[in-house]
């Protein structure tokens, strides 16, 4: 059984693009894109940078909806 974490959470934003747009001047320190950050995250209902941590106690947790690659393509 995998326990859910922040990362599993739809209001938790670890893309390291989402992150640099939301501190503009990280790339000052290093990139988000790197190792040192981690799992690390932006938590939008909490408005915290912060490490995953376990949800099952979280009463803001929402499922994150995970694609498949087909419902990464693009039709026409």
């Amino acid at each position: 059984m995998i326990k859910q974490t922040c990362q599993h959470c739809a209001h938790f934003i670890d893309d390291p693009a989402s992150i640099e747009a939301a501190f503009p001047g990280l790339s000052v320190f290093g990139s988000a894109y790197s190792s040192a950050r981690g799992h690390a995250g932006i938590c939008q209902e909490l408005d915290r940078f912060m490490d995953p941590v376990p949800a099952q106690n979280c009463h803001l947790f929402v499922a994150r909806v995970e694609m498949d690659a087909e419902q990464m393509t693009c039709r026409s």
